[in-house]
């Protein structure tokens, strides 16, 4: 994908079919059909595909499940570098990594100046499930951080 300017934020949600593991997709959607102002956003199985978006992105923000321990539906925000995007394991078939993806991007140099990654615990991944209740329930929150992000890199 090339786009031919400069997009200042660009939104990633990863997922699978998995229950929360789907959580990433669903703000993808809902970022679409009721942000403004508009964020350009994509649904990814795999976070390889990342590169593909890259171009004359200034500012990145990745929204992933992942199983940590803590309960579901929390919400951790991480900055690239963090050596906890290693440690997070994603309930999906990622064959490659979301930390390693990044570190590709960085070696590539098409890894933006300001990398922010939202990690949602998911509570439950059996395939095919829709959101367990407390991931349901935190989208909201997850959805206006996510708008804030936007605005406060539009104004940085």
């Amino acid at each position: 994908m090339h786009m031919d300017k400069t997009h200042g934020t660009i939104v990633i949600g990863l997922g699978s079919w998995h229950g929360d593991d789907r959580v990433g997709w669903h703000l993808v959607e809902r970022l679409r059909e009721h942000s403004k102002p508009f964020v350009p956003a994509f649904a990814l199985e795999e976070p390889t595909r990342i590169i593909d978006y890259l171009d004359n992105c200034e500012h990145l923000v990745i929204v992933d499940a992942c199983v940590s321990g803590a309960e579901a539906g929390s919400i951790q925000r991480l900055t690239w570098p963090d050596s906890r995007l290693d440690q997070l394991r994603s309930e999906s078939s990622h064959s490659f990594g979301l930390g390693a993806s990044l570190r590709l991007a960085e070696r590539l140099g098409k890894l933006p100046p300001r990398v922010v990654v939202y990690a949602i615990e998911a509570g439950q991944c059996h395939s095919m499930w829709k959101l367990s209740t407390e991931v349901e329930r935190a989208l909201p929150e997850l959805k206006r951080r996510v708008q804030q992000e936007s605005v406060e890199a539009a104004h940085a």
